[in-house]
């Protein structure tokens, strides 16, 4: 039998032994020869053609890849941080690692541009743009564990959408008050919270008693959105509605210093919220019935977001004159960037700004001022 170059035999086994990219590949192939000609044969062409990968970045299914890269973003309480998965789970089960290019990722960008949201509606730019995020980080992972060698989510090939201008949305003081009045009693220090210290949502709801001490909330990197510590002071009506709730969690006994802040039950309600829980006819089934309650109670426009709420705290922080560095480090931004949206301010600030000009005629300038004539 004419052998093959590049095919040999070692026992009944037959090996393949090629170079490709300035290294030399030996591989298995099995007890058959015409195989592993085969095999070679295909190699080869894939070598010249520009598709060839090593042994291990071959036939890996990407629902095995997603798998492995969920685990690794799995919290403590066991379940993944990838609130967007699901859809490109979805998209590219059935298909290699390997297959997938910039036509398909272009693809995927269509698909998702297309799916309907939950509520009805498009799909935002900044929802795209996060699926898109998603699989370049699983593609990125893949390169390192050496299953491809290029990221096609990278690079520009594809664009991500255009984001629209930051939400500027923000509530004057009158309207917080009348939000604050139409809140439930466990919603109330939930939303004066995030007005006095522009604190995200998810930040809130996860507050518990062991980061709060000396006046101050200190969130470690793991709960905030950039990954660094961030210190909070506390207001003096903060720190009072923050003294009530952990009197009624306590309850003569040591508080439970792990346990979060803002549970759904903190005790008995007094008597002038009972009274008040009456007259508004309210009960709480969970966070967003009664956050679209309180506002359609105190007319808080629908479109309004509990996230505004942080825009609300920027904004008037702002126009109260704290400089951008102290608001940044407040809210927890890495740059200046975040701080144009709230360069926002209302006509009545701009007209003090304006009445704080000088009496330009006061010094008696040029004795009264330039003739008509002049």
């Amino acid at each position: 039998m004419a052998k093959t170059p590049g095919v040999r035999q070692r026992g009944r086994i037959w090996y393949i032994d090629y170079y490709a990219g300035g290294k030399r590949y030996v591989e298995t192939v099995g007890p058959s020869y015409k195989d592993a000609v085969a095999v070679l044969g295909g190699i080869k062409n894939d070598i010249r053609e520009g598709r060839w990968f090593p042994r291990k970045m071959r036939n890996v299914p990407f629902d095995k890849l997603a798998d492995q890269y969920a685990n690794l973003k799995k919290g403590k309480t066991g379940k993944e941080k990838l609130p967007y998965i699901g859809q490109i789970r979805k998209f590219f089960a059935g298909r290699m690692v390997q297959d997938i290019g910039v036509l398909e990722v272009e693809q995927f960008k269509e698909y998702i541009m297309k799916l309907p949201k939950r509520g009805g509606g498009k799909r935002g730019a900044s929802d795209v743009n996060h699926h898109l995020d998603d699989l370049r980080a699983i593609l990125n992972k893949a390169i390192q564990w050496e299953n491809i060698e290029r990221n096609p989510a990278v690079g520009g090939k594809v664009q991500r959408l255009p984001k629209p201008p930051g939400r500027n949305e923000y509530l004057t003081v009158e309207q917080a008050g009348r939000l604050l009045d139409a809140c439930h009693p466990h919603l109330r220090p939930i939303v004066l919270c995030a007005l006095e210290t522009g604190m995200r949502k998810s930040e809130i709801l996860g507050l518990r008693w062991k980061e709060i001490r000396n006046n101050m909330i200190y969130l470690p990197g793991e709960r905030t959105k950039n990954g660094k510590p961030r210190e909070i002071p506390i207001s003096e009506r903060l720190m009072v509605e923050l003294q009530r709730i952990r009197r009624h969690q306590s309850k003569g006994n040591v508080l439970d210093t792990s346990g979060i802040v803002f549970k759904a039950v903190r005790g008995t309600p007094s008597e002038d919220e009972t009274r008040r829980l009456k007259v508004l006819s309210i009960g709480i089934k969970d966070f967003r019935s009664a956050w679209k309650a309180a506002k359609e109670r105190a007319g808080i426009a629908p479109g309004f977001h509990f996230h505004d709420l942080r825009h609300t705290f920027a904004s008037h922080q702002k126009m109260a004159g704290v400089d951008d560095y102290t608001l940044m480090e407040l809210l927890g931004h890495s740059d200046f960037t975040m701080m144009k949206r709230y360069a926002h301010l209302t006509p009545e600030h701009k007209r003090k700004a304006v009445e704080m000009l000088p009496d330009w005629n006061s010094g008696n300038i040029l004795g009264g001022g330039i003739p008509a004539d002049a």
